[in-house]
């Protein structure tokens, strides 16, 4: 009996002993597969690094040769860009320019093309006046006598220009075209017969730009102010005109109406300045 229960202790302690072998041995492959579980996970993200270096470096860091080349790629891809658009600026620039020159040049043909249709209407209210509109005829014996002041203020009258032996008193007005381009050529007139007796005296009733255009065609004989005593040769047409002489006697049986040339006017007035 003894014999059999320390069998049996014998047995229990062998079955115990070897469990905690077993334990043990599991334990030991449970750590050593942990540990290569974790040798093999470190090697493959070590790996997993030195790609990504590599690669990065491969990216990052070209070589030498190739670098140099993409930098200068770059480099005349931008002055390329640069030029494009400075071309585009100076052809905007040019577009603008050439916009702005069209816009003055339409505007000074439009200008142009005003100053012609007043001329023409001018020319056509004078033509229209010289050929239909009846002259007021001179009462008989009529005597011109005024009194009233020049373009620049001072007092004249008909005494003024007693010394005259042929005076032509030519009514304008600064807006009337036909009036002042006739203006140069009574101003050759008078400059050639005054030595003859011979005085042309210009009389308006527009002040605006009265001054400017007697100036600007260089004007020199005198001009007048329009008074009440003008209106008894008046035909409502200008340039209309009258010749006098030095009295203030009418030479003239009726007013001429429109403009004349120098040619004209030279043969009007050379029968009064024998």
């Amino acid at each position: 009996m003894k014999r059999l229960t320390a069998v049996i202790l014998v047995a229990t302690l062998l079955m115990m002993c070897g469990c905690s072998l077993r334990t043990r041995e599991t334990a030991d492959e449970t750590t050593l597969q942990t540990e290569t579980t974790q040798a093999a996970t470190q090697s493959e993200t070590s790996e997993q690094k030195e790609t990504t270096a590599e690669e990065t470096a491969t990216v990052t860091q070209p070589v030498e040769g190739e670098e140099t080349t993409t930098v200068k790629e770059i480099t005349a891809a931008s002055k390329t860009t640069a030029k494009e658009k400075t071309t585009v600026s100076k052809k905007a620039g040019e577009k603008t320019t050439r916009g702005t020159t069209k816009q003055n040049r339409t505007t000074t043909t439009t200008k142009s093309a005003i100053s012609s249709i007043i001329s023409a209407v001018n020319d056509i209210i004078t033509t229209t006046a010289t050929t239909t509109a009846p002259a007021q005829l001179s009462p008989s014996g009529a005597k011109l006598s005024f009194s009233t002041t020049d373009i620049n203020g001072s007092p004249v009258s008909m005494s003024t220009y007693s010394g005259s032996k042929v005076i032509i008193f030519n009514m304008w007005e600064p807006w009337c075209g036909p009036c002042v381009r006739e203006m140069p050529d009574l101003q050759k007139l008078y400059d050639n017969y005054k030595s003859r007796g011979l005085l042309v005296v210009g009389v308006y009733s527009t002040e605006e730009n009265a001054k400017s255009t007697v100036e600007s065609n260089g004007i020199t004989y005198p001009i007048i102010r329009k008074s009440f005593e003008f209106n008894a040769f008046d035909t409502d047409y200008v340039p209309t005109t009258i010749i006098v002489d030095g009295q203030g006697n009418i030479l003239t049986g009726e007013p001429i109406i429109g403009a004349k040339s120098y040619s004209d006017w030279e043969s009007t007035v050379a029968p009064y300045l024998k």
